[in-house]
C-alpha cells in the first residue's frame, strides 16, 4: 500500500485528504495539517519552509508521496526537494 502525507494548515488539506481517501482506496493517508501556526498567509516564505520543514521532518524519506495540499504551503515546494532530494513532492507551482 502506498503511503502519502497529505500536508496543509487548515480544511483545504482535509478535504484534499478525504478526496484521496475516496479515489484512490490503494493508499494510506496520514494528514499532517498545522492547525497550531495557521494562518499560513500571515507569514513569511521562510517562515513556511522552516514549518513546513518541522512538521513534515518524521516523515521524509519514509513515506511515497508528499502533498503539499495548498497554495501557501506549496511556497515549500522547493526548499523541501532541496533539502530531502530523493522524497517525491507533489504541489503547486508558484512562479
Amino acid at each position: 500500500m502506498l503511503r502519502i502525507v497529505v500536508f496543509d494548515s487548515g480544511w483545504g488539506g482535509e478535504l484534499v485528504a478525504r478526496y484521496l481517501e475516496q479515489e484512490l482506496e490503494i493508499v494510506e493517508v496520514i494528514r499532517v495539517i498545522d492547525w497550531g501556526h495557521a494562518p499560513y498567509s500571515e507569514k513569511t516564505e521562510m517562515e513556511i519552509c522552516n514549518l513546513a520543514m518541522e512538521q513534515l521532518r518524521l516523515y521524509m524519506g519514509k513515506v511515497d508521496l508528499v502533498v503539499l495540499a495548498g497554495y501557501t504551503v506549496s511556497l515549500a515546494k522547493d526548499f523541501l526537494q532541496k533539502q530531502y532530494p530523493s522524497q517525491k513532492i507533489v504541489g503547486m507551482d508558484i512562479d
